[in-house]
């Protein structure tokens, strides 16, 4: 139930990549409360982000109102359908005593140990900046009003690279990780690919798409410098990666 308490949505901490085994993410019926107190105030600000990229599109997406990491391990969470100018309204206030953003991202890795992330397009919301192919939970990601998050992994990465995952060997677990900019969901690839082999198939793909979502594949190997355009919670997690490389 909706209250007006200032208590966090999200019941991990901050800033630590813990395991999960099993996920189950429900799409609520109802709409999401954070959008009904602030409607005037989302439109006036969509207003304002389509004058600075007329690019943008105001698509369905997901906000949580409940991200729990359970005893037994589970990720659950409840989630509401609203408008994609919400989300990014949400996104200049980071009110997690009132809503939450979960992301599903794959982190693939090459045959020869890289790990491919990818640069965002300039007419993206999320222009210039580097970070795993990947995107917001969406409406069609729900099947019996429960989040198929593997799906909209793989789904993005094919959008957004052209990388089909469907029959890629994955990890048996996930990690999540609660971050400034919400919570990411993460599930390692093992590509059969090498790094050069992989970074000439998404520049091929890129220069043949009208307006792609990534400039181009950013491939990081261990001990590699940072692109400047990294995000630092994606830094962590290839840290993490680096770490403990083994995926089963």
């Amino acid at each position: 139930m909706w209250s007006d308490r200032a208590v966090s949505v999200i019941g991990f901490p901050a800033d630590r990549l813990l395991p999960t085994a099993a996920v189950a993410l429900r799409l609520a019926d109802e709409p999401h409360p954070y959008e009904r107190l602030h409607a005037a105030a989302i439109e006036a600000n969509w207003q304002a982000e389509l004058s600075r990229n007329p690019h943008l599109f105001d698509g369905r997406t997901v906000l949580f109102s409940r991200v729990a990491l359970l005893r037994d391990g589970r990720l659950v969470g409840d989630c509401h359908e609203v408008r994609y100018a919400s989300l990014l309204h949400w996104r200049l206030a980071r009110r997690t005593d009132l809503a939450a953003h979960l992301f599903a991202m794959a982190l693939p890795v090459t045959a020869d140990g890289a790990v491919l992330t990818v640069r965002m397009a300039p007419w993206t919301a999320n222009a210039g900046q580097v970070y795993f192919a990947g995107g917001s939970l969406e409406p069609a990601d729900f099947v019996g009003g429960v989040a198929d998050v593997d799906a909209n992994m793989q789904r993005e990465v094919l959008e957004e690279t052209g990388l089909d995952l469907a029959e890629t060997p994955r990890q048996s677990d996930y990690r999540v990780l609660r971050t400034g900019s919400g919570v990411v969901l993460i599930r390692r690839y093992r590509l059969e690919q090498t790094a050069r082999e992989i970074e000439a198939r998404i520049r091929a793909f890129v220069a043949a798409e009208e307006r792609p979502e990534i400039v181009e594949p950013v491939l990081i190997g261990s001990g590699a410098p940072r692109d400047p355009g990294l995000l630092p919670w994606v830094g962590r997690i290839v840290d993490w990666h680096f770490a403990t490389p083994d995926v089963d």
